[in-house]
């Protein structure tokens, strides 16, 4: 065996092993209708997290919604009083604001399983999914 062959080899063993040393994502990008799969037989104590502001929460959300505005100044210190094992639902608008808020909660030690509506309430809109007001 040559000694590039050994070194291949070495380099493919160890990238294996760095990947494998990753730690788990615990989000899982989702679009509205696997999302609306999920809410139609959903898992033990799961939470809708709605991350708008309350004025666009009023003006329509996934029925079940919890508003937890991401702009609040206590916004970490109130998700860290959601149950740690309750799979969660987390929306905005566009899923910007939603997936900036998941990093938040994963740096501050969340270890809840979590689906994000990756393009928010304006992909759940586009399925002509219902809202409630």
């Amino acid at each position: 065996m040559s000694y590039v062959h050994v070194l291949r080899r070495g380099f493919g063993a160890l990238a294996l092993l760095l990947l494998l040393a990753q730690p788990a994502d615990a989000r899982q990008d989702m679009t509205a209708g696997e999302i609306k799969s999920l809410l139609d037989n959903p898992p033990a104590g799961l939470i809708l997290l709605d991350v708008r502001t309350p004025g666009e929460f009023a003006s329509g959300h996934i029925k079940g919604s919890v508003n937890m505005d991401s702009m609040d100044p206590d916004f970490l210190q109130k998700a860290e009083q959601l149950p740690p094992d309750a799979p969660l639902v987390v929306y905005c608008r566009s899923g910007n604001r939603s997936a900036r808020v998941i990093e938040r909660m994963e740096k501050a030690g969340l270890k809840n399983e979590v689906y994000h509506l990756a393009h928010g309430i304006n992909d759940w809109n586009a399925a002509g999914l219902p809202l409630t007001r």
